[in-house]
């Protein structure tokens, strides 16, 4: 008897199908456990549409329009006067998180207003840094040294209560990112505690940074929440795994888009091309076991030639679904990690917002997320979040009420 325990079926499916593709089922014991939190600890949301109404289309094909970048950048400026302390983002890879920074840094000085828009010439990346300290994963851990000021690359892990973020991996982070990770939970830690009751103009400890108290002064908005930090990091990235964002330092997780590999590298060819050999032999190997050893012989040359036509034409298929499973299933556990690096402990708590209309749309990408999320999961196919027959900009308004009530009912 083997038994796997696993976190997630995605897991489970490519562990039985490819590693131990000898056993039978009756050999094969899975255990799936549920998360310790209570129900109401979590909110899971697909997204659709920005607060323009422009929807969100990840596809490699339209993932560059210039509007849906901007009404993603407008998107997290609302969210960021409702999410309290740490808003964390992952982006599909470094080359799109760089290329959703220039746009974002770029102001639109024609526009005049509007949520994916500059208000008055004033760029997404200003109108963030006017709500949350912004801090950007780098490429490598050398560039990191350059992306904060605020602590050197010596700066080894806090141990106080100041920080979680490093977990069981306090040897392996480099100091650089390190340094990057103590100086995003010491700014959010340089914040009192959000309320319900606090009010908006609530003096930061002698220990915030100018940028804190520029966050503070700045902010135009009627949310209590104008403090903390957004982390923009990326899937598969040094940010992803091993890595905790409890409390205060994860109470949002965004994931943008969904991290398909390209499957026209040729590393990606080989290893697809062998899961479609494998499963089109295990279907002939099938197809052969089940056939009586007298049909065989005593079929005629044309309905042989046909049985095997049908034959090939069904190993095809299943290779095609076979590399198809394995090419998701590929994204979404680098998804499953990213959006567990939030909810550590069974009295923490947050949001997890998956931006794309895809999560909407395919039913088989929700049924790949770890029962604990999908149970929690609201608004697919109808007014939470997508939903259709709702008017423009009015999706992404419910949305955010619901946002605001969940983070009310836990500050309360």
């Amino acid at each position: 008897m083997v038994t796997c325990l696993l976190t997630n079926p995605v897991q489970i499916t490519d562990y039985t199908t490819h590693l131990l593709p000898y056993l039978p089922p009756s050999r094969l014991l899975t255990l799936s456990c549920s998360h310790v939190i209570p129900a109401s600890n979590l909110l899971a949301m697909p997204i659709s549409l920005g607060p323009s109404g422009i929807p969100f289309d990840f596809t490699f094909a339209q993932r560059n329009s210039e509007d849906m970048v901007r009404e993603l950048g407008g998107m997290l400026v609302e969210l960021s006067e409702v999410v309290p302390d740490g808003l964390v983002v992952f982006f599909p890879s470094y080359a799109y998180l760089d290329g959703v920074l220039a746009v974002w840094k770029r102001a639109r000085k024609e526009e005049k207003g509007g949520s994916s828009g500059g208000e008055g010439g004033e760029s997404i990346w200003e109108r963030l840094e006017g709500r949350k300290k912004v801090f950007v994963e780098p490429r490598s851990t050398a560039a990191s040294s350059t992306s904060t000021t605020t602590t050197s690359s010596t700066t080894t892990p806090a141990d106080s209560s100041s920080s979680s973020i490093n977990n069981n991996r306090v040897n392996t982070i480099p100091a650089t990112l390190d340094a990057l990770l103590t100086a995003y939970s010491a700014h959010i830690h340089s914040f009192p505690v959000p309320s319900t009751s606090t009010s908006t103009s609530t003096t930061t400890s002698a220990s915030t940074t100018p940028s804190a108290n520029k966050n503070n002064n700045n902010n135009n908005n009627t949310s209590n929440n104008n403090t903390g930090a957004i982390l923009l990091a990326v899937i598969n990235g040094s940010l992803s795994e091993g890595i905790n964002f409890s409390d205060r330092l994860g109470r949002c997780v965004v994931v943008v888009g969904l991290p398909f590999p390209n499957a026209n590298s040729a590393d990606w060819k080989a290893k697809l091309d062998f899961i479609g050999r494998a499963a089109a032999g295990e279907a002939q190997a099938m197809s052969h076991a089940s056939k009586p050893a007298e049909t065989v012989s005593a079929v005629g040359a044309t309905a042989g030639a046909q049985a095997e036509a049908k034959g090939m034409e069904a190993r095809r298929k299943e290779a095609e679904a076979a590399k198809r499973t394995f090419y998701t299933n590929t994204a979404m556990r680098a998804v499953n990690q990213s959006v567990g690096r939030a909810i550590r402990h069974r009295g923490d708590w947050a949001t997890i917002l998956l931006v794309d209309g895809r999560w909407e749309l395919r039913e088989e990408l929700r049924g790949k997320l770890p029962g604990w999320i999908g149970r929690s999961l609201e608004g697919v196919g109808g007014a939470g979040a997508g939903g259709g027959g709702i008017g423009k900009g009015e999706s992404w308004r419910r949305t955010r009420r619901r946002l605001e009530v969940f983070y009310e009912e836990k500050r309360g």
